[in-house]
């Protein structure tokens, strides 16, 4: 399960095909993004991040007060 959210992040993000795997360090194309820059993949991932700690914290609250 957490394979495919990091999967989904950095789906997200457009970050996967920078990622080298199995020892395949081809240089990647100069190319820039056709869809936006920088600025909006930051912003996207601070709210992933966000929306993440805070659906974790609400359910560590919502367990402990259906515990008591």
């Amino acid at each position: 399960m957490g394979y495919y959210i990091a999967g989904l992040v950095f789906w997200i993000l457009d970050i996967r095909g920078h990622i080298p795997q199995f020892g395949n360090y081809h240089p990647v194309r100069n190319d820039p993004a056709p869809h936006g820059g920088a600025a909006s993949r930051i912003v996207i991932g601070f709210l992933v991040c966000v929306v993440l700690l805070a659906s974790s914290l609400w359910f560590a609250v919502w367990l402990a007060i259906r515990l008591l």
